[in-house]
């Protein structure tokens, strides 16, 4: 039995793929698998360059550190500085009020719904004050006078309120807030 296959010249009965498609697959797959170990070959350069950058710098940190640290004084100088700045400027402008330290003990003895209406120097009646001076005129407002007695037993228990004086001056309304407002003078003798 015969089929059409074989009445077709020579030429054209070959099976399978050219010669030129082998050569150009051949070639593609070259240039891709060059290009591919080439970018692989320059990634490892890339991160072991980076690897001793990085550890230069961490080596650079720690070498700094360690000279930063030579160069810090020693906790015991910041003592004795701190010392001999508050013994300079006792000298130079006399004793001086903490502010934040009276401010804290005010605030500890204050109950939570008081008001602070004024704030003054009780030796010349303004909220002005001078290195050394040290007594305090205050108006608070609380909401009764049991709160007000409270106050007054708090503030007589603070070594830092000296020369306590509390005078009701009766309700009055502040802000909006009705209640009974205290006028208290003391010095201050708290150091911290």
């Amino acid at each position: 039995m015969s089929n059409g296959f074989e009445f077709l010249p020579r030429s054209s009965r070959r099976m399978g793929f050219p010669k030129r498609a082998v050569s150009m697959f051949l070639l593609v797959a070259m240039v891709f698998g060059g290009g591919w170990l080439f970018l692989y070959w320059t990634n490892l350069l890339a991160q072991g360059s980076l690897e001793k950058e990085i550890e230069e710098i961490h080596k650079k940190n720690e070498s700094l550190t360690i000279a930063i640290r030579a160069m810090l004084p020693k906790p015991e100088v910041f003592g004795d500085l701190e010392i001999m700045v508050k013994r300079h400027n006792i000298a130079l402008i006399g004793p001086r009020i903490h502010w934040t330290n009276l401010l804290q003990d005010l605030e500890a003895v204050l109950p939570a719904d008081s008001v602070v209406v004024k704030f003054e120097n009780s030796a010349n009646g303004q909220p002005v004050f001078e290195a050394g001076e040290k007594d305090f005129r205050l108006q608070v407002m609380v909401s009764s006078v049991v709160t007000g007695n409270s106050l007054y037993k708090a503030m007589l228990n603070k070594k830092s309120f000296a020369s306590l004086k509390m005078t009701p001056q009766g309700e009055q309304n502040y802000q909006g807030r009705q209640g009974v407002v205290y006028q208290i003078e003391f010095n201050y003798g708290g150091e911290g």
